[in-house]
């Protein structure tokens, strides 16, 4: 049984592939919170925990596999926590969020099953699942 913390919610997506990169940011939330995002502006609500991924995604396709966070951005990578951002994870605290620290290790499997997903991080500074779509929440 997984005994991570469950995340409840997607906040925020950003191809970045209309930029000339192969990279997709998602923004995923726990319970107690939630976050958007627009134009790299963040909003919060409640007390929880926000999750910026920053994955590989040829084209702007999220594909099934295990991840490798890494320092670069290529085919099975997740790119780790750097000085511009890159994947972390942040304290949300009545609406407001702080870094709770950079994820520089571990890895991210991505299952599929219809439209839902069943994305898992593990990583020395966190263990989470998401279940749910994998696609650019309504604005």
């Amino acid at each position: 049984a997984f005994n991570g913390m469950m995340l409840v919610g997607l906040g925020g997506w950003m191809d970045y592939s209309t930029m000339g990169m192969n990279m997709i940011g998602i923004d995923l939330y726990s319970e107690g919170c939630t976050v958007s995002m627009a134009w790299w502006q963040y909003t919060y609500t409640g007390t929880g925990k926000h999750l910026k991924l920053e994955i590989y995604a040829e084209g702007g396709v999220i594909t099934p596999g295990v991840y490798e966070v890494s320092t670069t951005l290529e085919a099975g990578k997740v790119n780790a926590g750097n000085a511009s951002g890159g994947t972390e994870l942040f304290d949300v605290v009545d609406g407001k969020a702080t870094s709770a620290g950079k994820i520089t290790d571990g890895t991210v499997i991505i299952e599929q099953n219809g439209d839902t997903y069943t994305l898992t991080i593990e990583s020395s500074l966190i263990t989470a699942r998401y279940v749910g779509p994998l696609a650019a929440p309504a604005q």
